[in-house]
């Protein structure tokens, strides 16, 4: 509920995005709180992340998607800062950055490697935070849905190699909620 109320708060205009959610068979709540803050909610109770990932691009209609994932919640002026760095160059995709949540405990911010609020570690896109063209997402066909885990990693890899531009970016930066928060 937190990543959705952080999108449904943005300062960019409303009318110029949508809130689409893809649950993949979850077991609490989502789907009815996301019926609170989406314009489409959707279930695909199988396929791995990257299959989710495609099929949410699939329903989209904007000439730009932004990927999010529900354990991240953006600042207000997120997605508005997003189309602007964007807009200056539309043929390069931009990913940003995670940071711990305020005031994390030990092994949140170790494990994190939290080192300074504009600290860019990452040189691949990471799955929680990615403004791409529907053109250059279409481009290289998209997630691999194949993968349980790293499709963000290699979609990095083949936008590169299809001559495309990432950008990692302070800038973009989202808290992510979904580190480890115990050593057990």
């Amino acid at each position: 509920e937190q990543c959705l109320s952080a999108l449904k708060n943005q300062t960019y205009p409303k009318d110029k995005f949508e809130i689409i959610v893809i649950d993949n068979g979850s077991s609490d709540k989502t789907v009815e709180i996301s019926e609170n803050y989406a314009d489409q909610v959707k279930i695909l109770p199988d396929g791995n992340v990257g299959a989710v990932r495609n099929y949410g691009f699939k329903i989209s209609s904007g000439e730009v998607v932004v990927f999010i994932d529900s354990d991240c919640i953006t600042d207000e002026t997120w997605l508005e800062r997003a189309i602007q760095i964007y807009s200056s160059d539309p043929d390069t995709v931009l990913g940003g950055i995670y940071v711990c949540r305020k005031n994390p405990n030990w092994v949140e911010k170790y494990w994190f490697l939290e080192t300074g609020k504009d600290r860019v570690l990452e040189n691949n896109l990471l799955g929680g935070c990615i403004i791409i063209s529907r053109k250059n997402f279409e481009q290289v066909g998209g997630f691999r849905e194949e993968m349980s885990s790293g499709e963000d990693s290699a979609l990095t890899k083949d936008l590169r190699n299809q001559g495309i531009s990432v950008k990692i970016t302070p800038r973009l930066k989202v808290t992510h909620l979904g580190n480890p928060t115990t050593i057990t």
